[in-house]
Protein backbone atom coordinates (compact mmCIF):
# COMPACT_ATOMS: atom_id res chain seq x y z
CA UNK A 1 0.00 0.00 0.00
CA UNK A 2 0.97 3.36 -0.59
CA UNK A 3 0.58 6.51 1.38
CA UNK A 4 -1.03 8.56 -1.65
CA UNK A 5 -3.57 5.97 -2.42
CA UNK A 6 -4.49 3.88 1.00
CA UNK A 7 -7.22 1.88 -0.56
CA UNK A 8 -5.24 0.54 -3.35
CA UNK A 9 -3.55 -2.06 -2.20
CA UNK A 10 -1.42 -4.45 -4.36
CA UNK A 11 1.07 -7.39 -3.48
CA UNK A 12 4.63 -6.34 -3.96
CA UNK A 13 7.35 -8.56 -5.35
CA UNK A 14 8.19 -12.02 -3.45
CA UNK A 15 6.39 -15.21 -3.01
CA UNK A 16 2.88 -15.49 -1.52
CA UNK A 17 0.65 -18.19 -0.56
CA UNK A 18 -2.57 -17.53 -1.98
CA UNK A 19 -4.90 -19.87 -1.48
CA UNK A 20 -3.20 -22.88 -0.55
CA UNK A 21 -1.23 -22.05 -4.44
CA UNK A 22 2.53 -20.88 -4.06
CA UNK A 23 2.44 -17.60 -6.03
CA UNK A 24 5.88 -15.37 -7.53
CA UNK A 25 4.60 -11.83 -7.86
CA UNK A 26 7.04 -9.31 -10.38
CA UNK A 27 5.25 -5.94 -11.19
CA UNK A 28 7.45 -4.67 -13.56
CA UNK A 29 6.30 -3.28 -17.47
CA UNK A 30 7.22 -0.06 -19.64
CA UNK A 31 4.79 2.03 -20.54
CA UNK A 32 3.69 2.43 -24.20
CA UNK A 33 2.53 5.84 -23.63
CA UNK A 34 5.76 7.06 -22.07
CA UNK A 35 6.77 9.38 -24.62
CA UNK A 36 2.77 10.85 -24.66
CA UNK A 37 3.07 11.41 -21.09
CA UNK A 38 6.28 13.07 -20.89
CA UNK A 39 5.68 15.38 -24.03
CA UNK A 40 2.32 16.69 -21.83
CA UNK A 41 3.78 17.22 -18.80
CA UNK A 42 1.82 13.53 -17.30
CA UNK A 43 3.60 11.51 -14.75
CA UNK A 44 5.78 8.56 -15.35
CA UNK A 45 7.68 6.95 -13.95
CA UNK A 46 11.02 5.45 -14.36
CA UNK A 47 10.57 2.94 -11.41
CA UNK A 48 8.30 1.10 -14.05
CA UNK A 49 11.57 -0.92 -15.02
CA UNK A 50 13.80 -3.07 -13.22
CA UNK A 51 17.71 -2.36 -12.73
CA UNK A 52 20.45 -4.45 -14.02
CA UNK A 53 20.99 -4.95 -9.93
CA UNK A 54 16.70 -5.59 -9.59
CA UNK A 55 16.82 -7.62 -11.84
CA UNK A 56 19.46 -9.98 -11.10
CA UNK A 57 17.87 -9.76 -7.15
CA UNK A 58 14.36 -10.82 -9.13
CA UNK A 59 16.28 -13.99 -10.44
CA UNK A 60 17.87 -14.79 -7.40
CA UNK A 61 14.43 -14.79 -5.51
CA UNK A 62 12.98 -16.89 -8.25
CA UNK A 63 15.71 -19.44 -7.84
CA UNK A 64 15.53 -19.36 -4.24
CA UNK A 65 11.13 -19.62 -4.83
CA UNK A 66 11.98 -22.76 -6.77
CA UNK A 67 8.28 -24.78 -8.08
CA UNK A 68 6.00 -22.93 -8.00
CA UNK A 69 2.03 -22.98 -9.40
CA UNK A 70 1.60 -19.09 -10.46
CA UNK A 71 3.69 -16.33 -11.41
CA UNK A 72 1.82 -13.31 -11.32
CA UNK A 73 3.10 -10.14 -13.38
CA UNK A 74 2.37 -7.34 -14.93
CA UNK A 75 4.03 -8.00 -18.20
CA UNK A 76 4.98 -10.92 -19.94
CA UNK A 77 7.99 -13.18 -21.73
CA UNK A 78 8.73 -11.46 -25.20
CA UNK A 79 8.06 -14.98 -26.84
CA UNK A 80 4.73 -14.26 -25.96
CA UNK A 81 4.02 -10.77 -26.44
CA UNK A 82 0.41 -10.50 -28.14
CA UNK A 83 1.38 -8.53 -31.32
CA UNK A 84 -2.18 -8.61 -32.42
CA UNK A 85 -2.79 -6.57 -29.79
CA UNK A 86 -0.25 -3.72 -30.19
CA UNK A 87 -2.36 -0.29 -30.70
CA UNK A 88 -1.88 1.14 -34.51
CA UNK A 89 -1.09 4.35 -32.72
CA UNK A 90 1.98 3.80 -30.63
CA UNK A 91 5.40 3.65 -32.91
CA UNK A 92 6.95 0.39 -31.61
CA UNK A 93 10.11 1.18 -32.66
CA UNK A 94 10.08 3.34 -29.74
CA UNK A 95 8.53 1.05 -27.51
CA UNK A 96 11.16 -0.93 -24.58
CA UNK A 97 10.71 -4.93 -24.30
CA UNK A 98 13.40 -4.96 -21.82
CA UNK A 99 11.08 -6.48 -19.36
CA UNK A 100 9.70 -8.72 -21.72
CA UNK A 101 13.09 -9.86 -22.66
CA UNK A 102 14.20 -9.88 -18.62
CA UNK A 103 11.16 -12.17 -18.23
CA UNK A 104 12.50 -14.83 -20.94
CA UNK A 105 15.43 -15.11 -18.36
CA UNK A 106 12.64 -15.48 -15.75
CA UNK A 107 11.04 -18.03 -16.89
CA UNK A 108 13.65 -20.27 -18.05
CA UNK A 109 14.92 -19.77 -14.27
CA UNK A 110 10.85 -20.74 -13.08
CA UNK A 111 9.42 -23.90 -12.41
CA UNK A 112 5.65 -22.80 -12.36
CA UNK A 113 2.29 -24.29 -13.43
CA UNK A 114 0.90 -21.44 -14.73
CA UNK A 115 1.89 -17.42 -16.03
CA UNK A 116 -0.56 -14.73 -15.48
CA UNK A 117 -0.41 -10.77 -16.60
CA UNK A 118 -2.28 -8.31 -18.26
CA UNK A 119 -0.21 -5.61 -19.45
CA UNK A 120 -2.17 -6.08 -23.11
CA UNK A 121 -5.49 -5.17 -22.27
CA UNK A 122 -6.99 -8.64 -23.81
CA UNK A 123 -8.50 -11.92 -22.42
CA UNK A 124 -6.31 -14.68 -24.36
CA UNK A 125 -4.60 -17.70 -23.86
CA UNK A 126 -0.85 -19.54 -25.11
CA UNK A 127 0.26 -22.56 -23.86
CA UNK A 128 0.78 -21.81 -19.92
CA UNK A 129 0.43 -18.30 -20.35
CA UNK A 130 -2.55 -16.14 -19.63
CA UNK A 131 -3.01 -12.72 -19.99
CA UNK A 132 -5.87 -11.00 -18.42
CA UNK A 133 -8.28 -7.79 -18.26
CA UNK A 134 -12.08 -8.44 -18.14
CA UNK A 135 -12.17 -12.26 -16.92
CA UNK A 136 -11.75 -13.17 -13.03
CA UNK A 137 -10.10 -16.75 -12.76
CA UNK A 138 -10.03 -18.73 -9.87
CA UNK A 139 -6.67 -19.96 -8.65
CA UNK A 140 -7.46 -23.62 -8.74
Amino acid sequence: MQKQYPKLMFAAEGLYDIGGNRCFVSNWAYSVDKHYRLERGYNWFPEEELTDAEMADTLAKAEEAGSVDYVLSHTCPEKYIPRHMFLSCVDQSQVSHRMEEFYDRLEETMDYRRWWCGHYHTDWSIDRMRFMYYDILEMK
